[in-house]
């Protein structure tokens, strides 16, 4: 359905082109399994790749002005105290250190950073953070992600058979909607992943509707760096969604591609992740977060999704809305509603889609609810803010909402009379336009509550020397300790990590015998300080330990030296011997080469079926299995 090339139609005129247009949207790429429609090739033209990629930057841009002058500003606004922590942790240990962050000692005494499940490490957008420093960096991704979630969204209009300017509707719809702004202007830069969620449906589309494994690959891909980027929730919600899609599609084409497709994309998304999920298993394990259920109900979920006032408190009772907050204007949900109704034959899979994630957005409405049952499976289970499901909810109407401006502005030309059809087509293009201005009033606005707090600066005087310290008042104040070269004991960390447990001491409590010491006759000197590496120089009198004021992690492997490592209550501490020696210990993390290795291999592997597939290797196997493994409705049919 959807070409992204150029084609023989540039030829042909702009009249032409029209005639050969089909009324309505030619939705067989799920539903139907027609034949791709010639005309769709002539619809397409060459430039269309470049100014849908200039049109998305502009618009992520555009619906993100607010932010624009307070670039580079260190905000500690709600989860902007751990997201923008973990970022500066990450930046420092690259920049300085020149190492991999895969132990952040900035924060709780010292905690995993690649395994940690919400990290945001993994990113091609870390780019920007080492150019223009973690703050610039974290919020230059936000117009960025706007600006792919709305090509994703315009690419998925396309792959089900909506006309170009019918897609712009849809990616108009699915990043013009709140949810991204506010959980942006919140700190929850673990939801700017939500803009692939419908890349990863298109590339599944696209795989079993040309039976290529390259694309189902290609989603396996984005599904990976959902993960990578700390979106665990949009990975879950993605995995629903291709499970609708996919499900329903199969037996709509009564062919097994699309389950082929499912599972294909899944397989190369554990293969791509497996750098991050192996160390996450880990961490997981170490530090296990609980969720709990929670009541929206329906009426909570309709002002989530229709009022205006998208802010931190919203038009909800108390405050957290940017849990809540995914804006759909009404005319938009006007033409979700069209698409759904007459061409709900075609358009229904979407409709199950929205009707699935409103339904799991109410929460536990009862003992037996979906969301509860969901929430009950591994995983899963240590989830919460049922409304977060809106992400996905607004993507399924944005595809209805596509296909009804494209019955509206095609569909018109030939079911109604000439000066009705031009009338309705005009008065669709009006609505959008009015759409557009609702969207670009409401959404954008949410973005200023993340610039009304405070801004981190260093609390106390620069440390020559790398020290813990135990804020007695407060636990967000993470930044403000890091930027003096100084680790927070007392932290915030969404992993409900009770750190009045840690046995890490701050340089400000009684007790305090420094960032190493030997417990027994004998010294020790600090010779090389690093995130992911400590080096000493120790002359012991005999069998003794030494004590690093670091939390013990599996992850720590003695490297240089002779000793044991071993758990300290709960410290990292090295049985050595009598002697004097140098010691030398580095993090390297939990099966993370193991991971990385499967990574490579996973990526290797796809671009060998990519170049099978372009020589049409692929093509022949599928053609002789295809003689043995046929469907029953396939027998007789070539």
């Amino acid at each position: 359905m959807l070409v992204l090339s150029p084609s023989d139609a540039g030829s042909q005129s702009r009249a032409e082109a029209r005639q050969a247009r089909p009324s309505g949207p030619q939705v067989d790429l799920i539903s139907e399994g027609k034949k791709e429609n010639p005309a769709e090739s002539q619809i397409a033209f060459p430039a269309e790749p470049a100014i849908l990629t200039i049109g998305s930057l502009c618009f992520g841009f555009l619906f993100s002005y607010p932010l624009l002058s307070h670039l580079g500003e260190k905000t500690q606004v709600q989860d902007w105290t751990r997201g923008l922590e973990w970022a500066w942790a990450n930046w420092i240990t690259i920049q300085k250190f020149h190492q991999f962050p895969l132990w952040n000692p900035y924060k709780c005494g010292g905690l995993e950073s690649l395994g940690n499940p919400q990290s945001h490490l993994l990113t091609p957008f870390l780019l920007l953070h080492l150019l223009f420093g973690p703050a610039a960096g974290l919020e230059l991704e936000i117009p960025l992600h706007l600006a792919i979630a709305f090509a994703g969204a315009y690419v998925l209009a396309r792959v089900v058979g909506c006309s170009a300017a019918a897609s712009v509707v849809s990616g108009l719809t699915f990043a013009g909607s709140s949810w991204l702004p506010l959980h942006a202007a919140a700190g929850h830069e673990v939801f700017y992943s939500g803009a692939y969620i419908p890349w990863i449906c298109a590339m599944t589309c696209v795989s079993f509707q040309r039976r290529r494994i390259t694309y189902a690959g290609l989603a396996g891909f984005f599904l990976a760096l959902t993960f990578c980027e700390g979106g665990a929730y949009c990975v879950i919600q993605s995995v629903i969604l291709l499970g609708i899609i996919c499900t329903f599609g199969a037996w709509m084409r009564r062919s097994a591609w699309p389950i082929a497709s499912l599972v294909l994309a899944g397989l190369f998304g554990l293969g791509f992740v497996a750098i991050k999920l192996f160390p996450a298993i880990h961490e997981m394990g170490v530090h296990p977060r609980g969720g709990y259920y929670d009541w929206i109900g329906p009426y909570k979920t309709l002002i989530s999704i229709f009022s205006r006032k998208q802010t931190f408190e919203g038009a909800l009772e108390g405050s957290g809305f940017w849990e809540h907050g995914a804006y759909i204007s009404p005319t938009l949900a006007a033409l979700a509603l069209i698409g759904a109704l007459a061409w709900w034959r075609k358009t229904w899979i979407w409709s199950v889609g929205a009707a699935t994630f409103f339904i799991l957005a109410m929460g536990g409405t009862s003992e037996y609810s979906p969301y509860v049952l969901l929430h009950n499976l591994p995983f899963i289970a240590s989830t919460y803010a049922p409304s977060r499901n809106l992400v996905s909810f607004v993507l399924c109407v944005a595809v209805l909402a596509g296909l009804g401006a494209d019955l509206l502005l095609y569909g018109s030309r030939d079911g109604l009379p000439g000066k009705i059809g031009t009338t309705v087509r005009w008065a669709t293009i009006a609505f959008i336009a009015i759409a557009f201005a609702d969207l670009l009033m409401v959404s954008p606005r949410s973005l200023n509550e993340a610039f009304n707090g405070n801004v981190a600066v260093p609390m106390i005087s620069y440390s020559p020397h790398f020290r813990q310290y135990r804020d007695p008042n407060s636990s967000t104040d993470m930044l403000q300790l890091n930027l003096s070269n100084i680790g927070a004991v007392n932290c915030w960390e969404t992993n409900y990590i009770d750190y009045s447990k840690n046995n890490v001491l701050g340089f400000n409590q009684p007790g305090y015998r420094g960032e190493q010491y030997i417990l027994g006759s004998g010294a020790v000197e600090l010779s090389k300080w690093t995130p992911n590496a400590l080096s000493y120089d120790i002359d012991s009198g005999g069998p003794s330990t030494l004590v690093i004021n670091q939390v013990y992690d599996d992850g720590w492997k003695l490297t240089e030296g002779t000793g044991t490592l071993v758990d300290h209550d709960g410290l990292l501490g090295i049985v050595v011997p009598r002697g004097r020696q140098q010691i030398r210990v580095a993090y390297r993390g939990v099966n993370f080469f193991l991971g990385m290795a499967i990574s490579i291999l996973t990526t290797i592997v796809l671009f060998l079926i990519w170049q099978w597939e372009a020589l049409g290797v692929v093509d022949i196997l599928i053609a002789r299995q295809s003689a043995v493994y046929r469907l029953p409705h396939e027998v007789g049919q070539r």
